[in-house]
C-alpha cells in the first residue's frame, strides 16, 4: 500500500522590506519631544529604530522627549518574517525651542518737533523676521528691518515690534512711546500796537523736551535766517519803520528736527519811546510796555516826591541815570527830548545829558551865574562845544525845555541841527555846521545830575525818536494851547501850589509869590495841607482877575480826615477886590462824606451841587470845569460847570451864558476855615478844559494826574503812595 504522500513547502524570500516614515514632526520644530509614524512594504514586518549617534538599532519607540536644540537624525528600518533586513528610511529635522532676541537700534526723538518717524531694530537670529504694530493697530503686521511712519498725528504714539524665526518662535516685545508736538513754541511777549522802536525782546514759553531754539527775524523768513535763541528773550533790532517786520521761532528736538514756526509780524512807528511821569515809584509808562526801573540812584535811594506840573515830580538830591534810555536814543535818525523845570534858585543843575566826555547834549538850569536861565550846549566827539542856546527863566514856575535833533543817521557824519523850544515858544536852534551827531550809537544812558539845592525838581521826562514842529511840540509835547496867530504856546497852568512845604511856592505863570502855610501829612504828591490847623482866620491865596478868555479847570486832591471844612472859595462879596450888588465865583466844603460845589454870576445868582457823596477819610480827586463862552460883542459868559470826583461827573449846573463865574475882581481865594477840617494837595487851576476821563492825554495827565495808555485810549488814575 502506497500511503499518502508528506509534504513541506516552503517560501524563499531573498527580499528585503523598505520601510517608510510617514509621519514626522515640523522641521523646524519648537517642540523638544517628536513622534513619528512608519511603515513597511511586507506584512508581518518588524521594526528597529536609531536615533541620532546611538550605536545600535533598537526596538523602536513611538515618541522621543527631552530632544536638546539642534540638529537630529532619526532612522527606521524593516526587518521580515525571513529575516530580512531592509535599508533605514532617515528624516533629519531641527529642534529649536529658543526664541530669537530683539534689540533696538534706533528711535524718533521724544519729545518729536516732526511728524515723521523712523524705528531699526535687530535680532541674534539673521534669519528672523520681524512684526511691528503702531497705536492701537488690531495686529502686528510684517515689517523689514526698519519701520517708516508719516502725517502722524499730534500727541502721544506707541510703536512695538517683535521678532520671529523660522521655527516661529516669537521674541518679547520692544515697545517705544513719544510725543509728537510739531508746533512752534507759544509767542509770550510780541509789540503791541503802537509801538515806537525798531527794535523789542521777543519772549516765548519754554517746550518741554527742546533742546534749542532757533529765530527768524530776516523779511521772506529764508533758512540762513534761522540762528539760535533763548526763551527769556530774543532781542530783534534794526527793524524798519513804517513796515511789516516778520519774526518767527521754533524749537528743535533732540535729533535736531524743527518745529513748525510760530511768526508774527509787527510794525514800528517812531513817536514816543520812553516815559517817565516821576509820580511816586511809577517806572517808564511808554508805549514800550516792559519798563524797567525808571532810574538808579547814584545814592540807591529814592528821589523826595513832590506835585508836579502833571501828578508828582521828583527831585533828585544825588543824580540819576535813567536805565535803557541809550538804546531808546539810537533806535532812530531824529530826536525829541522834552522835560518840566521848576527852580527857586539858580542850583548850576544838569537837568539831563547824553554825554560823558564826548559827543551829546546838556542841558543845564543857572548856568552860567546868570540867575535863573535853561541853557542847551551841545558837543563833538572831542568834547568840544559845537553851540549854545539859552533863555531867562523865571523863578517858581513851570517851564518846559523841549530839545529837538534833526539828524539823518548815527555816525554818518550827517547830523542835524537842533531846536530848543523854551515852555512851547522861543525857538532857537543850534546850527550843526560840522554835521556832528549829537545821538551817537556809543552815548550813555541819559541822566541828571545832583543840583545844589532841593529848590530843582523835574516832571514829565519823555524822549521821541522823531521831531516836531513847533504847534506839535507845545500841544502833544508841552501840552499846552498853540496859538497860531503868534506861533506862540501858552502853558495853561495858571495857579499850582503843591503844599509841599512851609513856603509853598506858587508854580503856575501868573506870577504869584509863594504863601506859608502849615505843609503837614504825606499827601497824594509829596505832602498836603490842612491849612487852618491851629489858624484863627482862613488863609488867603492872592489870584489876579481873569482878562483872557480862557475856559477854567479847578483840580484838586482832598482828604476830609473824617471831619468838615472849606475846600477853597473864590466867591464874592466878602473878599477883597469883590463888586457890590452881587455875588460870583466858585466854592467847595466837604462834611464826613458829603461835597458841595457853588458857583455864582453877578446875572444868575448862585448854583450849588449838593450832598455829592464820597468815602470820608481817605483821598479823592475833585475836578471843576467851567467853560467860557464869548459873545460876538466881546463878552465873556459861563456856560456850564461841571464837577468830577475821582473821574466820575457827579454834578452839573448851567448858567446860560448869563454872567461868567469868573468876572469878578477877586483877589483871593480862601483856603479852609476856622476850625480843623479836610487837607488838601494838589491845587491847581488850568486855563483850558480837563476832564478826567478817557478822552486824551492832556485831560489824563493834567486833570487827574493819570497815566494815558494810547494803545489803549485809557487813562489809568494815580495810587496813593500809602
Amino acid at each position: 500500500n502506497t500511503g499518502a504522500a508528506a509534504t513541506f513547502t516552503w517560501t524563499i524570500d531573498t527580499v528585503a522590506p523598505v520601510a517608510t516614515i510617514t509621519a514626522t514632526p515640523s522641521n523646524p520644530s519648537t517642540s523638544a519631544s517628536a513622534t513619528f509614524a512608519y511603515t513597511a512594504n511586507e506584512t508581518g514586518a518588524t521594526f528597529q529604530c536609531r536615533l541620532d549617534s546611538a550605536a545600535t538599532f533598537t526596538t523602536c519607540p513611538a515618541s522621543y522627549s527631552g530632544l536638546a536644540d539642534g540638529s537630529h537624525t532619526f532612522r527606521v528600518r524593516a526587518i521580515d518574517l525571513a529575516g530580512n533586513t531592509g535599508a533605514a528610511a532617515t528624516f533629519t529635522w531641527v529642534v529649536d525651542t529658543t526664541p530669537p532676541s530683539i534689540s533696538m537700534i534706533s528711535t524718533p526723538a521724544n519729545p518729536s518737533a516732526v511728524a515723521t518717524a523712523t524705528f531699526a531694530y535687530g535680532s541674534n537670529d539673521a534669519s528672523a523676521a520681524f512684526e511691528c504694530k503702531l497705536d492701537t493697530a488690531p495686529v502686528f503686521s510684517a515689517c523689514a528691518s526698519t519701520a517708516s511712519y508719516t502725517n502722524l498725528a499730534e500727541g502721544s504714539h506707541t510703536f512695538q515690534v517683535r521678532a520671529r524665526d523660522a521655527a516661529t518662535n516669537v521674541s518679547s516685545t520692544l515697545s517705544f512711546t513719544w510725543i509728537v508736538n510739531t508746533l512752534g513754541p507759544t509767542l509770550a511777549a510780541v509789540p503791541p500796537a503802537g509801538w515806537t522802536v525798531n527794535y523789542f525782546n521777543f519772549k516765548f514759553g519754554a517746550v518741554t523736551g527742546a533742546t534749542s531754539y532757533q529765530c527768524n527775524s530776516t523779511p521772506g523768513l529764508p533758512a540762513a535766517g534761522w540762528a539760535a535763541c533763548v526763551p527769556g528773550g530774543a532781542q530783534v533790532t534794526g527793524a524798519t519803520y513804517g513796515a511789516a517786520n516778520p519774526f518767527a521761532v521754533r524749537w528743535v528736538d533732540a535729533l535736531g528736527g524743527t518745529s513748525s514756526a510760530t511768526s508774527t509780524t509787527w510794525t514800528p512807528n517812531p513817536g514816543l519811546a520812553l516815559y517817565y511821569p516821576l509820580d511816586n515809584s511809577a517806572a517808564n509808562r511808554s508805549i514800550l510796555g516792559y519798563p524797567k526801573p525808571f532810574y538808579v540812584n547814584d545814592a540807591a535811594t529814592a528821589p523826595a516826591y513832590v506835585g508836579g506840573y502833571a501828578g508828582g515830580a521828583g527831585y533828585f538830591a544825588n543824580g540819576s541815570a535813567f536805565t535803557g534810555s541809550a538804546q531808546a536814543l539810537t533806535s532812530g535818525t531824529a530826536y525829541t527830548i522834552s522835560v518840566w523845570v521848576a527852580t527857586a534858585s539858580p542850583d548850576a543843575a544838569t537837568i539831563w545829558t547824553n554825554r560823558t566826555t564826548g559827543a551829546g547834549c546838556t542841558l543845564t538850569v543857572g548856568q552860567p551865574a546868570a540867575a535863573y536861565s535853561a541853557i542847551l550846549t551841545c558837543y563833538n566827539a572831542q568834547g568840544t562845544a559845537v553851540g549854545s542856546v539859552g533863555t531867562a527863566i523865571a523863578s517858581n514856575h513851570w517851564f518846559n525845555v523841549t530839545v529837538s535833533y534833526a539828524g539823518s543817521g548815527h555816525g554818518d557824519g550827517n547830523g542835524g541841527d537842533v531846536t530848543v523850544y523854551f515852555s512851547g515858544s522861543q525857538a532857537k536852534v543850534i546850527t550843526n555846521t560840522a554835521k556832528v551827531d549829537f545821538f551817537p550809537l556809543t552815548q550813555p544812558d541819559l541822566r541828571t545830575s545832583a543840583p545844589t539845592s532841593s529848590a530843582t525838581i523835574i516832571d514829565e521826562l519823555r524822549i521821541y525818536n522823531t521831531t516836531f514842529d513847533g504847534q506839535t511840540d507845545c500841544e502833544a509835547v508841552a501840552l499846552g494851547n498853540w496859538y497860531a496867530p503868534k506861533q506862540t504856546c501858552e502853558i495853561p497852568l495858571y495857579v499850582h501850589y503843591g503844599m509841599d512845604a512851609a513856603s509853598a511856592r506858587n508854580l503856575g505863570s501868573n506870577g504869584l509869590s509863594a504863601i506859608a502855610i502849615a505843609a503837614t501829612t504825606a499827601g497824594m504828591w509829596g505832602k498836603s495841607n490842612q491849612s487852618w490847623s491851629g489858624q484863627t482866620t482862613p488863609t488867603t491865596l492872592a489870584v489876579s482877575a481873569s482878562t483872557d478868555f480862557s475856559d477854567r479847570t479847578v483840580s484838586l486832591w482832598f482828604n476830609d480826615s473824617g471831619s468838615a471844612g472849606t475846600l477853597f472859595n473864590f466867591a464874592c462879596p466878602g473878599l477883597p477886590g469883590c463888586p457890590t450888588g452881587g455875588a460870583t465865583g466858585m466854592s467847595a466844603t466837604v462834611a464826613q462824606g458829603l461835597l458841595t460845589v457853588c458857583a455864582a454870576t453877578l446875572q444868575s445868582g448862585q448854583k450849588c451841587m449838593s450832598n455829592i457823596g464820597y468815602t470820608p477819610s481817605v483821598w479823592h480827586h475833585l475836578l471843576i470845569t467851567s467853560d467860557q463862552i464869548v459873545s460876538a460883542q466881546g463878552v465873556v459868559a459861563t456856560g456850564q460847570v461841571i464837577t468830577y470826583v475821582d473821574g466820575v461827573q457827579v454834578g452839573m449846573v448851567d448858567f446860560f451864558s448869563k454872567g461868567s463865574v469868573f468876572a469878578s475882581n477877586a483877589t483871593a481865594i480862601v483856603i479852609g476855615s476856622s476850625g480843623l477840617g479836610a487837607y488838601i494837595d494838589e491845587l491847581k487851576i488850568w486855563s483850558k478844559l480837563l476832564t478826567p476821563v478817557d478822552s486824551d492825554e492832556e485831560s489824563c495827565a493834567l486833570g487827574w494826574g493819570g497815566l494815558f495808555n494810547q494803545a489803549l485810549f485809557k487813562c489809568t488814575p494815580p495810587a496813593p503812595p500809602f
